[in-house]
């Protein structure tokens, strides 16, 4: 992208109703909580603990409520009534088998009645999807525009991996650093007093606080679910132990079909728990440049006397957060083929479930 359509895109999205809605929302938090943004949790009694946790998964919340956080949030009440149809579809199906092909009362459901229903939910299925493909490619589409590059292939992982909700949440509030640095720089340029200047320093601390938060919980999601995948490989390899208990299983076409089943679910599963761990790593090898970010910030916010400082603050952590900025991951397009798809997300809805039951 050139540098010109950088900028007038950059420049839209600042002065955007709901980019100006956040603002608004943020200084408004900051003025009641002004003390959490100069001390760490641990610096903190327990009596604070949940408070500051509280404050800044509240800060996430509004750091993700701008358009592209709406069009993810649209993604997974899909996502879900797409899952909730095909539950309908698999008890219509059920039904069928006592259903009858005829019957006088208009009460009771026959076989032509089920199938009616079924096709009308395969139908809302297919329009569900399009509506999914069609945010994606909006959500890819904006996020290239502000300069953070991601590729469909990356993009459809984020959103169906078990941790979605806070690998979304680290590219949402990525996006929106961006954007209140932007924001920042070009308010300051149109010129600001000290009180003014304050103010800013202190939205644009609590951003980076905010991303370090949300990088936290994303960290401990990722490590977690990465050890439930090693329950998920275990239950495959039980499920091959037992196979090979049942005499002749060496000429049982099922029993053989069943062990390459579980041995791909192993590997697919491997597979799985590498990139959950290269999420991991990659967001704790950009942990001290973030660090370093937060200090000068508090430290900013501590000594800011003129707008020229703070103009020459925000376009040095501009060069600082270029790693930030570019949501890294692994190339999922190597190990991510259209055929796994599919495996992937059957992976992410069996750890939900071993994650709701635990």
């Amino acid at each position: 992208m050139e540098k010109s359509s950088y900028r007038e895109t950059m420049a839209k999205s600042v002065t955007a109703p709901d980019f100006r809605n956040i603002w608004q929302q943020l200084t408004g938090k900051i003025r009641d909580r002004k003390e959490l943004l100069l001390k760490d949790r641990d610096e903190y009694g327990w009596s604070l603990f949940n408070s500051y946790d509280g404050f800044y998964e509240d800060c996430i919340g509004i750091l993700t409520g701008k358009n592209d956080g709406r069009r993810i949030k649209t993604i997974y009440e899909l996502m879900s009534e797409t899952a909730e149809n095909n539950e309908k579809i698999v008890r219509l199906k059920e039904k069928m088998f006592t259903a009858p092909e005829k019957s006088w009362n208009p009460l009771v459901d026959t076989q032509d009645d089920i199938k009616e229903d079924i096709e009308e939910l395969n139908r809302k299925n297919v329009t569900v999807a399009e509506r999914i493909n069609e945010l994606k490619f909006e959500l890819v589409e904006s996020f290239n525009s502000h300069g953070i590059e991601i590729d469909r292939s990356q993009l459809d992982f984020i959103i169906s991996s078990v941790v979605s909700e806070s690998l979304s949440n680290l590219l949402l509030l990525t996006d929106t650093l961006k954007q209140v640095l932007f924001s920042i720089e070009k308010q300051m340029n149109d010129g600001g007093d000290h009180v003014v200047v304050k103010n800013y320093t202190s939205v644009y601390l609590v951003t980076i606080l905010t991303l370090r938060h949300a990088q936290d919980i994303a960290v401990k999601n990722l490590e977690e679910n990465a050890a439930r995948v090693d329950t998920l490989i275990q239950m495959a390899r039980d499920n091959i132990n037992e196979a090979c208990t049942i005499s002749g299983y060496e000429f049982d076409k099922t029993l053989q079909t069943n062990i390459k089943l579980n041995e791909r679910s192993i590997q697919i599963s491997r597979t799985y728990k590498e990139i959950l761990l290269n999420f991991s790593r990659q967001l704790a090898d950009e942990r001290p440049q973030l660090e370093r970010s937060i200090k000068v910030a508090r430290n900013l916010y501590n000594t800011v006397e003129t707008a020229s400082s703070l103009i020459t603050v925000i376009r040095q952590s501009s060069t600082d957060y270029k790693s930030l900025f570019k949501f890294t991951m692994p190339k999922i397009n190597q190990i991510y083929a259209a055929g796994m798809a599919q495996e992937f997300d059957n992976i992410s809805a069996k750890l939900k479930e071993l994650r709701e039951n635990s």
